[in-house]
């Protein structure tokens, strides 16, 4: 599964599910009633089972950026943001002009790992 963010095969992976978040000008976004430091858990995992080579990460106790490149090189920015002390905000831009596709499947990934961790997400 980690190639198909390289390849066409992304299209088919969103119809699995990956409802649950919104979509506007490239970036896509979704709120998890988790706390910030296991999302940041969470998205560490998501980019190692999507084969995404972080390359950079920065923040503070109340913003967390990642970026990262993937197989077919196309970069994938991550922010997280603390709402609450169990509330994290997560957006995420694949590319210049975002793609709904491909962020589709990150939230569908990051959903199985929040649900390991024993979060919920809205």
């Amino acid at each position: 599964m980690p190639a198909c963010l390289s390849t066409g095969c992304v299209v088919a992976a969103l119809g699995a599910g990956a409802a649950g978040y919104a979509y506007y000008k490239g970036v896509a976004e979704k709120t998890y009633e988790h706390g910030f430091e296991d999302m940041k858990k969470a998205v560490m995992n998501t980019f190692d089972e999507l084969d995404i080579k972080m390359t950079s990460q920065k923040g503070d106790n109340f913003t967390y950026e990642y970026d990262g490149k993937t197989e077919g090189d196309t970069t994938v920015d991550v922010e997280l943001n603390s709402v609450s002390e169990e509330t994290t905000q997560v957006k995420v831009r694949f590319g210049v002009f975002g793609d709904k596709q491909k962020s589709g499947l990150f939230f569908e990934e990051l959903d199985k790992q929040v649900k390991k961790l024993g979060g919920f997400f809205g």
